[in-house]
């Protein structure tokens, strides 16, 4: 049985964000990695990179900000998932839901007009041990020089005092001639830190250093407020060096709130000398910088009233090209792409998992006392995890069976109640008689490695009842010399049919789907499985989740469509789903067994 789903990427060269505030081409990160998520619930979180994966020959297209400025801007294929802020009602409440770039194009500009796409909150990292305190740096770098002996000029005599208390140390001050500024040299070892921290390029060519991104939340907006103290105001930060403009501006965007560039040109000497120099347009959301100049002070946003990292946008085709793309250990499967946008990557496991369970359990209900347990009425489970580490595995099917919530077990943050609930469900596990087991196999597993598994397992703990493989896309084939993608995945499915008949064991498997043949207009048909036609020859069953797109993370209904069957009918069905306790249920029972007499502690 192959249960198949869709999946979206972007092109070589697309940033994502790791965890240790660093960027990385795409094409470069790599399993095992890890990654910032940012989570329904407005926090950001590492989760780890379990798959990545490479597709050829997809349509590209660019997702932008609306308007003259199109400050922001990130490409992805056409079936790549965007989280986007959809206004909906009378009452203009807004949500957030997942939907792809087919999906989108094929909606009315009326409904495009009502959405948003939406850039990052803050995250934070662990504080770092800077040679300069990241207030100095800014100052430094907005009011400094360091081409000659390091010194700042200034009007404002608070801004001297403020980094004396900091600990850099100055020389006397020296009056600017014609003007209220006063010149102070650095001295001692401050002029070695000053040295050895910042470059002494002239202004032109100033920039953050690169190690100062990488600092936590309060650092970076220390380092903000020494840049407005200095070449800022309330709302605007001025600069000659473009590449000082663009860190600012990811500066900004590292804190949770959001930027634009705009060259302008500027002349003194009586409009003999001009110059280029670059404005950034910012503002902040939840955090604002301690700047010491009350004059440069933000005022406090009401976040009610206008989130401003929520910007109107639209997505034009841009050309054919390969793409790359990652799935996570995570719920939202969310990440940080170029300019700071959130965008998503999406899986299949609940599916297969969810199915895993349903046999386990057979018509018992694990919060029933133990000797009304009908211990033989289930079946022996073995889920072979080629995508996600066992860890997470075991936490989705606890969450599942249980139905708690996924990310309160992960963060060990369940209620007293659900504890209680927890603990229970562990010793049903210990004392039912049936096993789920869970193998985790690296991706790139061949089926002989999955059977020399089953045969140990069955030999010597239990006979297995069902086979999961989660999931045939990224396996390897006994034999892949000489063989292209598509001749190798029809070879996996062909060895996990003769693996399924000789040891007459039913076997389960998830696959990507391609895009159909016209942008946002869905087929369900056995001609969707991706990459080789082979692979719905050998299947005995395939189930293709049906994916409308508008909505569809937030609806409670899940559409299926049998989209094969050996021996019977093809058709559809529904299932309700709750992704935070990573559940699936049939729509029509209420529970996963449907048993007529299930309990209201029923699953």
């Amino acid at each position: 049985m192959i249960i198949a789903g869709d999946t979206g990427c972007q092109p070589s060269g697309s940033k994502v964000l790791m965890a240790d505030g660093s960027w990385k081409n795409i094409e470069d990160v790599t399993v095992g990695e890890y990654v910032l998520s940012p989570q329904y619930d407005g926090s950001v979180v590492s989760n780890r990179i379990t798959d990545t994966m490479k597709f050829k020959n997809r349509d590209i297209y660019s997702v932008k900000s609306r308007g003259r400025r199109q400050s922001i801007s990130y490409r992805a294929s056409h079936n790549h998932i965007l989280p986007i802020i959809e206004v909906c009602g009378k009452k203009n409440r807004s949500r957030v839901i997942n939907i792809s770039i087919d999906d989108y194009n094929a909606k009315s500009e009326n409904w495009k007009r009502q959405t948003k796409i939406f850039t990052s909150p803050a995250y934070d990292l662990m504080p770092k041990d800077f040679i300069l305190h990241p207030y100095i740096v800014g100052v430094l770098l907005g009011d400094g020089s360091c081409v000659n002996h390091p010194s700042i000029t200034s009007a404002d005599p608070e801004l001297f005092l403020e980094l004396e208390k900091l600990g850099l140390k100055m020389g006397p001050a020296q009056k600017k001639i014609g003007t209220e500024a006063i010149s102070r040299y650095t001295n001692g070892q401050s002029t070695k830190d000053v040295r050895e921290v910042l470059s002494c390029d002239e202004s032109h060519f100033k920039f953050v250093p690169k190690q100062y991104f990488l600092g936590s939340l309060e650092q970076r907006l220390e380092l903000l407020a020494g840049l407005i103290d200095t070449d800022g105001t309330f709302e605007e930060f001025s600069s000659t060096s473009l590449q000082l403009a663009r860190d600012f501006r990811s500066l900004v965007y590292s804190v949770g709130g959001v930027a634009s560039i705009n060259e302008r040109t500027t002349s003194y000497n009586g409009g003999i000398t001009n110059f280029i120099g670059y404005l950034v347009h910012y503002s902040f959301a939840e955090n604002r910088p301690n700047v010491r100049l009350k004059r440069k002070q933000q005022r406090i946003r009401n976040m009610g009233w206008k989130n401003p990292r929520n910007i109107q946008f639209e997505v034009e085709y841009d050309k054919k090209d390969t793409v790359y793309g990652f799935t996570l250990d995570g719920e939202t499967q969310w990440y940080i792409t170029d300019d700071y946008i959130v965008t998503h990557n999406t899986g299949k496991s609940i599916i297969m998992h969810n199915i895993g369970v349903n046999a386990y359990l057979g018509p018992n209900n694990p919060f029933i006392p133990l000797e009304r347990v009908a211990q033989n009425s289930g079946y022996n489970v073995l889920y072979f995890s080629l995508e996600m580490p066992k860890e997470s595995i075991e936490r989705r099917i606890d969450s599942c069976m249980g139905e708690l919530y996924y990310k309160q077990i992960r963060d060990g943050a369940l209620s007293i109640e659900d504890k209680k609930k927890y603990y229970r469900l562990l010793k049903f596990q210990e004392q039912y008689s049936k096993r789920f087991h869970i193998v985790d196999i690296p991706s790139g597993a061949t089926t002989r490695e999955i059977e020399l598994k089953f045969v140990e397992i069955r030999d010597n703990q239990f006979k297995p009842d069902l086979v999961i493989v989660d999931y045939m896309g990224i396996m390897s084939s006994n034999n892949p010399e000489g063989k292209s993608d598509w001749e190798m995945l029809g070879e996996i499915t062909k060895e996990l049919h003769e693996f399924a008949r000789v040891y007459e064991v039913p076997v389960i498997t998830g696959s990507q789907v391609n895009r159909p043949k016209e942008a946002g207009k869905q087929e369900y048909s056995t001609n969707r499985i991706a990459r080789s036609g082979m692979a719905t020859t050998n299947a005995n069953i395939i189930v293709q989740i049906g994916c409308r797109g508008d909505d569809e993370y937030l609806r409670s209904d899940m559409p299926m469509f049998i989209t094969k069957m050996r021996d019977g009918e093809k058709g559809a069905f529904t299932l309700s789903k709750n992704f935070a306790k990573m559940k699936v249920i049939d729509s029509l029972s209420g529970g996963f067994t449907g048993d007529a007499s299930a309990t209201d502690d029923s699953i």
